[in-house]
């Protein structure tokens, strides 16, 4: 019996563009260019603001799972 299944939806590749995503990119570019002069650290400061957001929503999202499992909360959708 499986208890708990997590499904990935791989339809729109493109669906971590969100507003907070994209908002990120755009504050760390704009960071960057006006803190750093050398390209090598505007690159890494710019590819930091691409992956630590979409790290974080996946820590927030697991997080969130695993409250509801221990806390037990039941949904009317999943049955274990």
């Amino acid at each position: 019996m499986v208890k708990s299944l997590i499904f990935i939806d791989c339809t729109n590749l493109l669906q971590w563009t969100t507003l907070s995503h994209r908002s990120s990119v755009t504050l760390g570019t704009l960071y960057a260019y006006l803190t750093y002069h050398s390209l090598n650290r505007r690159l890494i400061f710019i590819a930091l603001s691409i992956i630590v957001p979409i790290i974080a929503n996946g820590i927030r999202a697991y997080l969130i799972v695993m409250t509801g499992h221990l806390i037990r909360v039941r949904s009317e959708t999943i049955t274990i």
